[in-house]
């Protein structure tokens, strides 16, 4: 089985945590309990109509409910997370823990993401639909209009709803801002509104307003610096608050139009791993079904205009989480059992760990951004746990089918062991709140004991908290700054030895200025080391300076 984005898993939430200290769960907890009365009223529904064939309307009928559930859950979050109030409320990490199949066929290696697949949230549907007149409980021919899905290059064909189109193949939640996308939109809207249009009457008063409205859309497609552009680069318009901006969009191009020429398809959305597939419980001797881990930061935030607007995958895990963060952050019986998130492998050839063990590791990822980072350290311990007891195994005998070996050879094998030192590994890790979203911060601590992390710099570039232990957090200085301003010279020494000629630096995260000025800073450093000619290129170019980046 090969699992893509049109043939996803359907994977369940095992575990969830809000890696953020200062996130409370009270708005899961109210969440939860309004899905588990929906998945109970689902359940008697189902099986009250356990004999009667399913349609169309019966479907719309029941995602109009689902439509009111998921607004209420969605309006108790905006309710507990005040964005104006709270200034920890805009920054919530979440980590969830996903099932993958039984027999293995979803497989990964850390550093690898995760492809996630997730519905518009229906109150946009709700609102495209209404500006056509329509409703999700209409039983019209138009609205339950049947609509044929040619999917997996033409070889399998579905016939879906209007309202499952909108909610799950077509994209009417992404704010317009890529130019491209924009402008091709703006080309097929203009083409549509100068056709004739027969079905549309309108007063001269209107034919003037619809002159303004396209000319403003015909200067927006050919000057993307003037006003209009930037209100929308804002204020994050989607394709539903641009029509509602622009009432000609939906006054004279039918939705016809829009479903089958302007509205673009979904994309998935991609986290990178933070688990190594190595690891699946604490308890070695408890046997678990394949899982994964991913984390990602809960996109919530206000315009320039004070709308608040919400990452549409994001915000839905979170509520689809909601059961599971209160439920001792593990699943139950609870409605996070039913939840199915379509998920797929997105495999990577290049943000890899070296093959060999003892090749010293620089990882560099503030944020999120040390997620993939946990992926390596999770994975690298288990690998020296496992080759230290084929050792030991091999000691006692029962090496390649219990040969034993001779006490020369053995002795010999113990010896070039025990003189192998565990290979110099440096992270550094950046936050704003050391109190707050310092990521990770045991399972970091844990590693440093343990002695897997020779080198741990921590960078705060908000505030520092005075009950902060200085022997446990590594910026010892106490000053609040980012992370290129700690790398340091024992980093730049260790990419430079000529003892670690193989020494490779991974910088993961934000791509608009963290990478670059990361990247600025250790060039400034090379080019200052005295005794090494190696420059960033060459770094690059030998592979040991490996980036997994994002805007």
């Amino acid at each position: 089985i090969i699992y893509t984005h049109v043939r996803p898993f359907g994977s369940q939430i095992l575990k969830a945590r809000y890696l953020t200290q200062q996130t409370s769960s009270h708005a899961a907890q109210r969440a939860s309990q309004i899905l588990l009365q929906e998945e109970q009223q689902q359940q008697h529904e189902c099986n009250n109509n356990n004999n009667n064939n399913n349609n169309n309307t019966t479907t719309d009928a029941a995602a109009a409910k689902r439509s009111n559930v998921m607004n209420q859950v969605y309006g108790i979050y905006d309710e507990e997370f005040n964005l104006t109030t709270d200034p920890y409320a805009s920054k919530r990490v979440l980590e969830l823990t996903l099932s993958l199949p039984d027999d293995f066929s979803l497989s990964y290696e850390p550093g690898d993401s995760l492809g996630l697949l997730v519905p518009n949230p229906p109150s946009v549907v709700h609102d495209f639909l209404e500006l056509f007149s329509l409703t999700e409980e209409d039983d019209d021919a138009e609205n339950n209009m049947l609509i044929r899905l040619v999917e997996d290059e033409g070889t399998k064909k579905n016939v879906v709803s209007l309202h499952y189109l909108l909610t799950h193949v077509l994209d009417l939640s992404s704010p317009l801002t890529n130019k491209q996308i924009l402008k091709r939109m703006l080309q097929q809207l203009l083409l549509l509104l100068l056709l004739p249009n027969d079905s549309y009457s309108s007063s001269s008063s209107e034919d003037d307003n619809n002159n303004d409205d396209v000319l403003a859309l015909y200067t927006m497609m050919n000057d993307f610096t003037n006003e209009d552009w930037e209100e929308f680069y804002q204020e994050k318009y989607t394709v539903v608050e641009w029509m509602q901006q622009f009432p000609i969009l939906y006054q004279q191009i039918s939705w016809q139009d829009w479903v089958s020429v302007v509205l673009p398809t979904q994309t998935p959305r991609y986290y990178s791993v933070s688990s190594s597939p190595l690891v699946h419980t604490e308890e070695e001797e408890e046997e678990e079904a394949p899982q994964v881990t991913i984390a990602f930061s809960v996109v919530d935030y206000l315009t320039p205009s004070g709308r608040r607007k919400g990452g549409v995958a994001t915000r839905y895990l979170e509520a689809m989480a909601s059961s599971v963060l209160v439920g001792g952050g593990s699943s139950s019986s609870s409605s996070s059992s039913t939840i199915k998130l379509p998920i797929f492998p997105k495999p990577t050839t290049e943000f890899r760990l070296p093959p060999s063990l003892m090749t010293p590791l620089v990882l560099i990822g503030p944020g999120t951004g040390i997620a993939p980072f946990i992926g390596f350290l999770q994975h690298r311990r288990k690998q020296f746990q496992l080759k230290s007891k084929s050792l030991t195994n091999m000691l006692e005998g029962t090496w390649r089918g219990s040969f034993e070996m001779e006490e020369k050879d053995a002795k010999q094998q113990q010896q070039q062991e025990a003189a192998s030192i565990t290979p110099p590994i440096h992270v550094y890790f950046g936050c704003r709140h050391e109190d707050h979203d310092y990521l990770y911060r045991e399972e970091l601590q844990e590693f440093v004991d343990t002695g897997l992390i020779s080198q741990l710099q921590v960078a705060f570039s908000r505030s520092i908290s005075s009950n902060s232990n200085s022997g446990e957090t590594p910026n010892n200085n106490k000053q609040c700054c980012y992370v290129q301003d700690l790398i340091n010279e024992q980093t730049i020494q260790l990419i430079t030895d000529e003892q670690h000629k193989d020494a490779t630096v991974y910088i993961c995260g934000d791509g608009n200025r963290m990478a670059k000025d990361v990247q600025t800073k250790l060039q400034e450093l090379l080019l200052s080391h005295t005794t090494t000619t190696t420059t960033l290129e060459e770094l690059k170019q030998s592979q040991r300076l490996v980036l997994d980046i994002w805007s």
